[in-house]
This record gives C-alpha cells, structure tokens and sequence, in this order.
C-alpha cells in the first residue's frame, strides 16, 4: 500500500510542478523560470504514472508486457492515466 501512496504523491508534486511552471512562465514576461521545472514536474507524473499502472498490474497478477496497453486501452483507470498523460504534453 505505501507504494502506491508513493506514486500518488509523484502525481501530486509533478501536476503541481508543472501547473506551477506554467502559470509562471504565463505571468513573467521574460520567460522564467525555464524549462527545468516543467520537464521534472512532467517527468514525475509519468514516473508516478507508470508506477500506479505497474503496481495495479502487478496486484492483479498480470505481468507480461501485452497486458499494459491492454490494461491502459481497455479500462476506466488505464484511460485515466493516459488522459492524464496527454494533459501532461499539452501543458508542455
């Protein structure tokens, strides 16, 4: 179980990394703070991401690698994390 809080808390610190880069790099004008918080807050939701979809898998007794985009194609919480996946590029 704290595994999985692990990953939600990577999901947590980067949406709030990567909102927060964002919003900054809207309201200075000259462009700060760069691309580095961007890019770490982009890299722990994926991170946090693929960990949630690997743990959940693993419980499940699913471990061979067809049944990820299985897993991700064909169920209400694999569609979640690739929505949140692709929210995560459009930020970018």
């Amino acid at each position: 179980m704290s595994l999985l809080l692990l990953a939600k808390w990577l999901i947590y610190l980067g949406a709030a990394l990567l909102v927060g880069g964002v919003a900054a790099r809207s309201w200075r004008p000259d462009g700060q703070p760069g691309m580095r918080p961007l890019a770490l807050g982009a890299g722990l939701l994926l991170a946090g991401s693929a960990a949630q979809v690997l743990l959940t898998l693993h419980a499940l007794g699913y471990l061979t690698l067809p049944d990820v985009p299985a897993y991700l194609q064909q169920t209400v919480p694999g569609r979640a994390v690739l929505t949140l996946l692709l929210g995560t590029a459009l930020l970018l």
